[in-house]
């Protein structure tokens, strides 16, 4: 099956140990992460419930898995059900400037294939990805950016109405 994946990678000159203890920190996230909320405990198997509020999607909780837990390496989280399943990891490599950090989302399953053929464009997902890193490494804004197409047809003919009046 053909999946959809979205990763970027930055910098953060920062300790490895710290930058894992702040993405292990659930209760934690408000203070630096204002696009996902996550509830439950930090480890290997936990089930947690996961939640995002980037730009125009609202913010949904479900349910999701640590499927990968590997202090300070890896962290993965599983979100799915039958016909989607989305796979959100974020890595971390000690280097001599700090702390390489690699994040991405894999989305697999047949209503992933439809989805993303017919609404949503993986390249969306750029400018999110590039505020959590800044967010994640103490640089960057306290809110969603702004920028990008509204998610739906009547959010865009909204704003195509705002703009013009």
């Amino acid at each position: 099956m053909n999946e959809i994946a979205y990763s970027t990678e930055l910098i953060i000159r920062q300790p490895v140990q710290v930058v894992w203890r702040r993405l292990t920190s659930f209760d934690d996230y408000p203070s630096w992460n204002p696009y996902q909320k996550i509830e439950g405990e930090a480890k290997a198997g936990a089930k947690v419930r996961f939640s995002v509020n980037w730009g125009h999607v609202a913010r949904k909780s479900v349910p999701a898995r640590i499927t990968a837990f590997d202090p300070p390496r890896r962290l993965e989280f599983t979100i799915g059900w039958i016909g989607f399943r989305e796979r959100r990891w974020i890595e971390l490599e000690p280097v001599e400037q700090g702390v390489r950090v690699r994040h991405g989302v894999r989305f697999t399953g047949w209503l992933a294939q439809i989805a993303f053929k017919h609404q949503l464009k993986a390249e969306r997902l750029k400018p999110y990805y590039e505020a959590w890193g800044a967010a994640l490494a103490g640089r960057g804004p306290s809110a969603a950016p702004q920028a990008g197409k509204p998610l739906n047809r009547r959010q865009r003919r909204a704003a195509r109405k705002k703009a013009g009046a």
